[in-house]
């Protein structure tokens, strides 16, 4: 599909037709979302500030959810724009989020038929490179279907954006053997730079449930409301000179291991099992991830950065 800037009456038409479904990057908003009340305008200044704090995205103000299955396009719920017209909603986000949101673009799409003279306005936000506060006086992120308040960390880690180095992540299962209806393995990850900043020593500590790991660090934390030990990564270099490690450019993927060994029973179904993983640079920590792994396959469902979100669905990560 086209770019949401260019949207008209029959994209909008094809999302109903598709039922397609809210994400991180996509929101539903019903014609009663634009209200002079000021806890709409609140509401306003939440949503399109967790998007631009997010990886951005874009908000229809003008088609309803479907109320048998929640988040799910179900049919246009026009605007009025002689009442709320494309200046008032520009205003409203100017104005109510600081600092303003450089880039925001508001697509206003004319309507036909039984809507004549009615219209819908699709806001597509783009990912800032600051934090940004709503009218509350509080931050917010994109999180499931939701804005919901951003933890401290994450405030300083988007407000960090053009100053830190930025990476992808790619985490592989290895060393996997069966014995006894338990299968046991490691997982190693590579770390990618993926931002025009460049990160060296780059290091990184995976998070995993204590009852996997064959020998538990004695550190552990709460997560999610759940026990979790760390494993610390050991990164190598895959050119040596004469057993000399060489230095490699930055830009380099860096290949972390996480050398102790983890473990379930094969009788198990099929489960997700979150894993969280630090990176650090040579600045400190440069960002915090979620991988969602389904087992006992090993597969790799999703993975997410933290606090730019990515599509998973599931149970927010408590700070640590």
């Amino acid at each position: 599909m086209k770019s949401p800037s260019d949207w008209n009456e029959e994209d909008l038409k094809e999302l109903i037709r598709l039922q397609q479904e809210e994400n991180v990057i996509l929101d539903f908003k019903r014609a009663e979302s634009l209200d002079g009340a000021e806890k709409k305008k609140t509401e306003i200044s939440k949503d399109v500030s967790a998007f631009a704090n997010s990886a951005g995205g874009t908000i229809v103000y003008g088609i309803a959810e479907s109320k048998t299955q929640p988040h799910f396009a179900e049919e246009l719920s026009p605007v009025d724009p002689k009442k709320w017209p494309k200046e008032w909603l520009e205003q409203i986000v100017n104005s109510r989020i600081q600092p303003r949101i450089s880039g925001i673009l508001i697509n206003p799409i004319s309507l036909t038929g039984a809507y004549a003279g009615l219209c819908a306005y699709v806001v597509c936000i783009p990912q800032s490179e600051t934090a940004h506060q709503a009218s509350d006086h509080r931050y917010y992120k994109r999180f499931n279907f939701e804005s919901v308040p951003m933890e401290d960390y994450e405030i300083r880690q988007t407000m960090g954006r053009t100053a830190r180095a930025a990476y992808g992540i790619k985490v592989e299962p290895s060393q996997v053997s069966e014995r006894n209806g338990i299968k046991t393995f490691q997982l190693n990850c590579v770390i990618q730079n993926t931002s025009e900043l460049l990160g060296r020593d780059v290091s990184a500590v995976i998070f995993l449930p204590d009852h996997i790991i064959l020998q538990p660090d004695d550190y552990r934390i709460t997560i999610e409301g759940a026990s979790y030990s760390r494993i610390p990564g050991t990164w190598i270099q895959s050119s040596r000179d004469k057993g000399t490690a060489i230095d490699l450019h930055p830009v380099t993927p860096y290949r972390v291991f996480f050398e102790r060994e983890l473990r379930f029973g094969l009788s198990l179904p099929p489960s997700h099992l979150r894993v969280f993983i630090r990176v650090y640079d040579q600045f400190g920590l440069a960002q915090t991830t979620r991988v969602l792994l389904a087992t006992p396959n090993l597969e790799i469902v999703s993975s997410e950065q933290l606090p730019q979100v990515g599509s998973s669905r599931h149970a927010g990560i408590s700070p640590f």
